[in-house]
């Protein structure tokens, strides 16, 4: 930092804070679940935290080394075995159907899923983290420098059948505005509507053309500014990933 000659140090040291050993930290943990099958052509494993903790499934794989996606994603690898998702009681269900197989089932299934503390885990103040969950070497202590913010609530029902749905429809791209404001809906509960517009936006390179999705939320429902502005990045990679080459997202947050 250059300042001009004569200038007071310690009038910057108020308002501008600098941090030296920092790392990103994310509010998961990946969990490992081991299920027998006991040669049962239908196995149910239900997996034992609050479905709103769970963040997603990871990897399953059974005792001969075969990987399992859910089903809307087999046309990723069509040689891996596939698995079904239910939601009972608040617990996360998944169904393996070895029926159709003409080989015995496997011995058994493990599960390697993360879980998160969610959007409880959000506005904690400076500080008030200290423990660490597991060792380091180097590394005997630490807190968080910053306020903690950006975790999302977890999918509802509705909102996985509306994603499924659009993947299996489109080939997990957004055609139309109408499957875009989809699309953005999916993305957070906490987004109440979506509506698209053709747009223009200024880039260092000039002026292009752009998508422009205004979205609906409650201001109550965020911690800071700060996490909305996260969610407004976060979408925007979102939208693009499932659309067409080239085409760019100009996200819009209306506050209620």
């Amino acid at each position: 930092l250059d300042l001009p000659e004569g200038g007071d140090k310690r009038q910057l040291g108020s308002p501008v804070g600098f941090h030296f050993g920092c790392f990103v930290a994310t509010n998961k943990n990946e969990l490992t679940l081991f299920k027998h099958t006991g040669g049962s052509r239908l196995v149910e494993v239900e997996l034992p935290e609050p479905i709103e903790k769970v963040l997603g499934i990871t990897n399953v794989v059974d005792s001969t080394g075969k990987t399992y996606l859910p089903r809307h994603r087999l046309h990723e690898d069509p040689a891996a075995g596939a698995y079904a998702i239910e939601e009972r009681r608040g617990r996360l269900v998944l169904w393996f159907d070895f029926s159709s197989r003409l080989e015995l089932p496997p011995d058994s299934l493990t599960l390697t899923y993360s879980v998160t503390g969610g959007t409880a885990a959000n506005g904690i103040e400076i500080g008030q983290i200290t423990d660490l969950y597991e060792s380091h070497p180097g590394l005997s202590g630490g807190a968080n420098v910053v306020r903690t913010t950006g975790a999302m609530p977890a999918k509802t029902e509705k909102q996985i059948v509306d994603e499924v749905s659009a993947r299996l429809r489109n080939r997990d791209r957004a055609l139309s505005y109408a499957e875009i404001a989809r699309w953005a809906r999916s993305f957070d509960p906490r987004i109440k509507r979506a509506q698209c517009a053709n747009g223009v936006e200024r880039t260092p390179n000039g002026v292009r053309r752009c998508v422009v999705i205004r979205i609906d939320v409650t201001e109550s429902e965020f911690y800071s500014d700060d996490e909305l502005e996260l969610m407004r990045e976060r979408l925007g990679r979102f939208l693009k990933s499932r659309a067409p080459l080239n085409t760019h997202f100009k996200v819009e947050i209306r506050k209620t």
